[in-house]
């Protein structure tokens, strides 16, 4: 088990070096569903029917796109708000977010 911990924390490193992103964006519900039926299926059966999570699985990962956008985007604080107007671009509701005044003086 150790080994196994010790091998999904390399990969998870060598992952992360390589997207600093740390976002997936948006999934379809009907991926999601469609992902879950196939794990199901792959875990719970235990001859050749595990195969029949393929075809759930490859459907999941067809209609990972399929997602629409969210019609209002609300900051974590609840002050920044922007809606779609249109051409790729978005109203929003104040002149700039909400940012962290610069600081004089040392870090504690």
């Amino acid at each position: 088990m150790g080994k196994g911990l010790a091998a999904m924390i390399a990969i998870s490193e060598w992952i992360s070096e390589r997207s600093p992103v740390d976002a997936v964006g948006l999934i379809s519900i009907q991926s999601v569903l469609l992902v879950t039926i196939a794990l199901v299926i792959a875990t719970m059966a235990t001859t050749w029917l595990r195969l029949a999570a393929v075809p759930f699985a490859l459907a999941g990962l067809l209609t990972v796109s399929d997602t629409r956008t969210p019609d209002v985007l609300i900051s974590e604080d609840a002050h920044l708000v922007a809606m779609p107007i249109g051409a790729g671009e978005l109203a929003i509701n104040r002149v700039r977010s909400n940012e962290l005044p610069p600081t004089t003086g040392s870090a504690l």
